[in-house]
């Protein structure tokens, strides 16, 4: 299931004085790149927003399922009476996948770019594992997938991880 787009434009403003609410006009090496209205920002407190697709920052994302494997799981449950507990094991079918998931990212612009990748909308599953491979730049947090990249002036850089779900 390839999926592909644009990189948002996203930034990340602290003040280290007070700020009124008020438009605010985003620049990038002097060229206008957008505009936002800012909320009133006490000093060094952080504020964080989006404007848009950046068109110069393309992403490609491959997903291949490598397996899928169906067991049992047994579930102890344990129900209280007033007089007693019984203890009974519920037999539950789980399905692990294994998926790779290959990341490409291509940055047009004439200056090098940090990326803030994050891949999220594993909560549904009841376990997910972030598989380590050498050279790793993917971490796990919770159950989203993160990893912050320098990309160079002008160059397309490729990327995999591996994840395990279990439903």
């Amino acid at each position: 299931m390839p999926t592909s787009g644009k990189a948002q434009r996203s930034y990340r403003l602290r003040s280290d004085r007070y700020l009124s609410h008020g438009n605010c006009i985003i620049r990038e090496y002097d060229r206008m790149v957008g505009e936002t209205q800012l909320p009133n920002l006490a000093a060094n407190n952080k504020y964080e927003f989006s404007i848009g697709e950046d068109a110069d920052i393309i992403y490609k994302e491959n997903v291949t399922l490598i397996s899928a494997i169906t067991f049992n799981e047994t579930e102890s449950k344990v129900k209280l009476s007033s007089d007693k507990s019984i203890s009974s094991g519920v037999i539950m079918t789980r399905t692990r996948y294994t998926y790779k998931i290959h990341l490409q990212v291509i940055n047009f612009k004439n200056r090098s770019i940090n990326v803030e990748y994050e891949q999220r909308g594993f909560h549904s599953y009841q376990n997910m594992k972030l598989i380590k491979l050498d050279k790793h730049e993917f971490i796990q947090d919770g159950s989203s997938i993160k990893s912050n990249i320098t990309i160079q002036a002008n160059t397309t850089e490729n990327y995999s991880y591996t994840i395990e779900l279990i439903r």
